[in-house]
């Protein structure tokens, strides 16, 4: 703040003259070179100080918001930083830029005082050349931000856009925009619905949320709308503990949980979003969205300005084309239905009259790019045709580390593989049901294993429940036939 002067006097008042006081009534002293002072010790030569305090203060003004304003040019053209998150450092280099300038004049009054100074006077030039630049300079650094700003916004919308409106097949456009860091929350979104049994379209709404909400980024800060808001889909405090909402799977498990509650409504209506298991499929992905989010958006036009990206993020990181309307190819949610085999499947558990582990090999089909390994010839067909899929997609075929396991080697590998083996007996192994994958597939998250949570159900093979992630027993190697009942 700058320093007030001392009250006038009253009109036609005179001061007394104090002794030793110079004529106009200001005391002085004098100084042992015979030069006087005044009774704040200021020479002079100091006269032109304060008026150089006050160019300094403007200049340091200047220099100051240059600088700020440097800094917003840097965090406005940062391309791995989201228009979200541009718009939140923004506003706070703003307020550092206003507390910068309510301090300036402090530091302006110090040169005033010291512009007297031996070299003050070329610190005082120095402040003024800093002074011009920051005149000139900070409209360009304004402009050239702002022109920043208004490219990237125009970048992202034409990547949102793709080919066919609302309701057209959407084709792997756009996933390889990403960074690292939304690759892979984009990834985790999609293993947590897929390990729900849940169909890739509920994937996309998931992913068009936290594209909207945090441009898929995992964000610990809120806005002055929700100031707790953190994470993925920026879910509030009542949505559970700050670390489940700072966990990208726990995020989406809160979101999934949400999607799928049956009392769910359709955001200012009485209508059920889950009145039937895909009912919620009829209605537009992004008023799903808003249903769950409840956004300032009634009509969820601030998540339907990304759905086309999603859901080509969704088909390139699964090799599974996903429909805006209709069915996706995503497996059917209902295998591990009751009336299946010891595992909880479909198609699991005593055939043909056999005992698990004792089939005869009459009555099994030997998997043709695999060798020895052999399953019951239904399942053998099935993997015949998924096997032809998975190699137009990876060049390869699907690799098999074991099938059919007599009783004798369910003994052996119990004895050495302990609770990773089922009790000999009991494995969908014994019934020629099950596999043990490799070369890709036996790692969670990656793009074989992916591909096959999102494809292999169309072939009746499944991951289980109980060997994803979050289940009993994590194997993602195992998979099992479901695809027909056991024959009798």
């Amino acid at each position: 703040m700058r320093p007030t002067a001392e009250p006038r006097a009253r009109a036609g008042a005179r001061r007394p003259r104090a002794k030793g006081a110079a004529p106009g009534g200001r005391r002085t002293a004098t100084t042992p070179g015979g030069s006087a002072t005044s009774s704040r010790g200021l020479t002079p030569s100091t006269s032109a100080g304060a008026s150089a305090g006050k160019a300094a203060s403007s200049a340091a003004k200047g220099v100051g918001k240059a600088s700020k304003a440097a800094g917003a040019a840097q965090i406005l053209a940062d391309k791995d930083t989201s228009i979200g998150d541009k718009a939140h450092q923004a506003t706070a280099a703003a307020a550092e830029a206003a507390a910068s300038a309510a301090a300036t004049p402090l530091v302006g009054a110090l040169v005033g005082k010291a512009v007297g100074s031996k070299g003050g006077k070329r610190l005082l030039t120095t402040l003024l050349v800093l002074a011009l630049i920051a005149v000139f300079a900070l409209p360009a650094i304004a402009g050239i931000a702002m022109f920043a700003l208004t490219a990237e916004m125009n970048e992202d919308t034409a990547t949102l856009t793709t080919e066919g409106a609302c309701g057209a097949q959407v084709v792997g456009v756009g996933a390889t925009g990403l960074s690292a860091e939304q690759s892979e929350n984009a990834r985790t979104i999609i293993e947590a619905t897929l390990g729900r049994g849940l169909d890739l379209r509920d994937a996309v709404i998931a992913i068009m949320t936290a594209m909207t909400e945090s441009s898929l980024r995992n964000v610990n800060y809120g806005d002055l709308a929700g100031p707790d808001s953190r994470g993925l889909f920026q879910q509030r405090d009542p949505w559970g503990p700050l670390t489940v909402r700072m966990d990208p799977a726990g995020a989406t498990g809160l979101f999934l949980d949400s999607l799928t509650n049956p009392s769910l409504r359709v955001y200012r209506t009485t209508t059920l979003v889950n009145a039937t298991a895909t009912s919620r499929y009829d209605v537009d992905p992004w008023l799903v969205a808003q249903s769950v989010q409840r956004s300032a958006f009634a009509d969820g036009s601030n998540y339907r300005s990304n759905y086309e990206k999603a859901a080509a993020i969704v088909t390139e990181m699964t090799g599974t084309t996903v429909e805006a309307t209709g069915s996706s190819t995503c497996g059917d949610a209902g295998y591990g239905a009751p009336g299946g085999g010891s595992d909880g499947v479909v198609g699991g558990g005593a055939w043909g009259g056999h005992t698990n582990g004792r089939i005869p090999g009459t009555e099994l089909c030997v998997i043709p790019w695999a060798g020895v390994q052999a399953l019951r010839c239904d399942a053998t067909d099935a993997l015949v045709q998924l096997n032809a899929a998975y190699t137009a997609k990876f060049g390869r075929p699907i690799a098999i580390t074991d099938s059919y396991r007599s009783y004798e080697d369910q003994v052996r590998l119990k004895a050495t593989k302990g609770f990773l083996a089922a009790k000999p007996g009991t494995s969908n192994h014994g019934w020629g049901l099950a596999l043990d994958l490799g070369g890709g597939i036996n790692n969670s998250g990656s793009a074989q294993h992916l591909w096959m949570a999102a494809n292999a159900p169309r072939f009746g093979w499944v991951n289980p429940n109980w060997a994803r992630p979050g289940g009993s027993k994590l194997e993602p190697w195992h998979w099992e036939f479901v695809g027909t009942s056991a024959t009798t």
